[in-house]
């Protein structure tokens, strides 16, 4: 995807620690296929989101 240089997600675990990724260093990725031409960056995470909740609920 060319429209970010990185993708970091913060999130807090069940324990209460801060926790990292970066989905573009390889350590965990979601492929979709979207026309990159007609969508606006501001859109892209409500298209990620159903499969970005199934990621964090399976950790």
């Amino acid at each position: 995807m060319d429209a970010f240089d990185s993708f970091v997600v913060k999130y807090e675990d069940k324990e209460g620690n801060e926790e990292t990724f970066n989905l573009f260093k390889g350590k965990k990725e979601i492929n979709l296929n979207i026309e990159i031409a007609t969508i606006k960056n501001r859109d892209l995470y409500p298209i990620i989101k159903p499969d970005f909740d199934q990621f964090i609920s399976s950790t």
